[in-house]
């Protein structure tokens, strides 16, 4: 399983502006989106690398924001509710 816990020991910045933080998210999401679209459909590596540096950027910008365990939980719970609802087999 991969843990992406891990991801929370990555801040490279201190102290940025919830618009700077914001405006990495836009730069990670639009190099994920040309991995892509340039290279129809990438070299799978480079896709998740590129896929990873969202995640890690989004990560950081909801800290900031006030990404919480209890707003996280609600997420989860949701997400379980997908699971008989929305997506059940």
């Amino acid at each position: 399983m991969i843990d992406l816990n891990k991801l929370h020991d990555y801040k490279f910045y201190k102290k940025l502006s919830e618009e700077v933080e914001l405006e990495k998210v836009k730069e990670e999401i639009s190099e994920f989106w040309t991995e892509i679209i340039m290279k129809n459909a990438g070299k799978k590596n480079d896709v998740i690398g590129e896929g990873l540096d969202v995640i890690t950027a989004m990560l950081g910008y909801l800290k900031l924001i006030g990404l919480d365990e209890e707003t996280f939980e609600k997420h989860i719970q949701k997400l379980e509710s997908y699971k008989i609802t929305k997506y059940k087999e």
